[in-house]
């Protein structure tokens, strides 16, 4: 069970829309658990994917999973990151979402970008429509077990934010995903790591986000007064609006889409990407 049950009033989050955020780091796994909520959750699905290259959408990664899944459709928020340009975008599709294909799904998905900073959630508690319309569920980090050490210990420009402390931080709920890649000592160091940064979140050591997905869909863990800042981002945004400064993305940081037509040599291109890989080890996703 992933969830404490928290008190609140039945009646009035039951005509809400459940919304689930699934964050976390790049490469860490997001879409392997959202697959996962698509075949085994028993729920008609809407996904919002925020895409960080604008060329490439999620369709293509949804597509095993629609052969078992209940999904309506996909909307995507490309090529800038929702806590950033991307949030009125965002909100946008959600309020298009409920108001004309409400009768069509049950619960909604969220997925950012690995860059994402989960305070973009905060939209749910000051846009007008919104507030009233929408339940947050859960925030969801799924963390990347062989890499996450790598990913916190890297010194950022100032202005800048460690993206993944930051995800971490703001979970209701911790994966500990790719766990079986490590030694058990150092998924043992990692869990407490991760107890440091955030506490009260649960944290699940899993392999591929193998994890009963049912209880992300059923039950409530966030609670605006669990998370003092988000709180208090929430007062500063209904100050500013969807003009809110960010904290500025790592510059180092960016994407690169090869889009060719024709056949690919499979064992030529396996070649290049290892060798790619074994040049930018940690630092490629």
């Amino acid at each position: 069970i992933f969830f404490r049950a928290l008190p609140r009033a039945a009646a009035m989050s039951a005509a809400r829309v459940p919304v689930l955020v699934v964050t976390g780091f790049l490469g860490s796994g997001k879409t392997t658990l959202l697959n996962r909520i698509l075949v085994d959750g028993g729920r008609r699905v809407a996904v919002i994917e925020n895409e960080y290259a604008a060329e490439l959408g999620v369709e293509n990664e949804l597509v095993d999973a629609r052969r078992g899944a209940t999904f309506t459709e996909v909307e995507e928020v490309g090529g800038q990151c929702i806590c950033h340009g991307g949030l009125a975008v965002f909100a946008r599709k959600l309020r298009d979402l409920i108001r004309h294909r409400r009768d069509r799904f049950d619960v909604v998905v969220v997925e950012t970008t690995g860059l994402a900073d989960p305070a973009f959630a905060q939209i749910f508690f000051v846009d007008p429509f919104l507030r009233d319309a929408v339940a947050l569920r859960a925030i969801v980090t799924v963390v990347d077990a062989r890499h996450v050490e790598h990913h916190l210990a890297k010194a950022v420009a100032e202005g800048c934010v460690n993206e993944a402390a930051a995800q971490i931080a703001a979970a209701d709920v911790l994966l500990l995903n790719k766990a079986d890649l490590v030694a058990p000592e150092r998924a043992t160091a990692l869990e407490r790591r991760l107890r440091g940064l955030n506490a009260a979140a649960p944290n699940h050591p899993c392999e591929r986000c193998d994890v009963p997905v049912g209880p992300l869909l059923d039950e409530q863990a966030f609670a605006l007064e669990n998370h003092p800042a988000f709180a208090e981002g929430v007062r500063h945004l209904e100050d500013t609006g969807l003009q809110k400064e960010h904290a500025a993305h790592d510059a180092e940081v960016g994407a690169v889409v090869l889009v060719g037509r024709g056949d690919v040599q499979v064992d030529a291109l396996r070649a290049w990407l290892a060798a790619v890989g074994g040049q930018c080890g940690d630092d490629l996703w």
